[in-house]
């Protein structure tokens, strides 16, 4: 590893917050899928053969969206200033808001239409679950800030 990839590192590292742990954020990530899991097997019932194979298409489909959003994104301004990073670490800049507002109508519509196709096969109780989990996952994206420099890296800086 090169000094410069140590130096990104490190300064990376420097602004997380105290509070941070990683081992709880992937706890409360699979806490989280494996109850939305449990919750979905509840209502599943007579899954034909080739039903089986959305697993592994969302799985993909969700990959490859995780991976334009990464490159194209979160990640292109730091190219264009020339550094490596990751999430901005090191930019005063977050996520621009043309596309923060794209995926926010791409997740509310896919929302609406999970929140339709259940009412429509009897699952009421199941498409409020999911039109207020998107509505959730738009209002958490808006609210919570992004990791970026801190007032003290600014006043340094000036």
């Amino acid at each position: 590893m090169t000094n410069e990839q140590l130096n990104c590192r490190q300064d990376y590292r420097a602004r997380i917050a105290g509070w941070y742990n990683g081992y709880v954020h992937i706890a409360v990530i699979y806490v989280i899928g494996g109850t939305a899991l449990y919750i979905y097997s509840q209502y599943m019932g007579q899954v034909l053969w080739w039903e089986w194979f959305a697993i592994p298409i969302v799985i993909f489909l969700c990959n490859i969206s995780e991976w334009f959003l990464q490159k194209e994104a979160m990640h292109q301004h730091i190219r264009n200033r020339g550094r490596r990073a990751s999430h901005g670490a090191l930019v005063d800049r977050s996520m621009p808001g043309n596309i923060k507002v794209g995926l926010s109508i791409v997740v509310l519509l896919l929302g609406v239409l999970m929140y339709i196709w259940e009412a429509d096969r009897g699952n009421v109780q199941l498409s409020w679950i999911v039109i207020g989990l998107s509505v959730f996952m738009v209002f958490a994206m808006w609210i919570f800030p992004e990791t970026g420099q801190t007032r003290k890296d600014q006043k340094e800086s000036d």
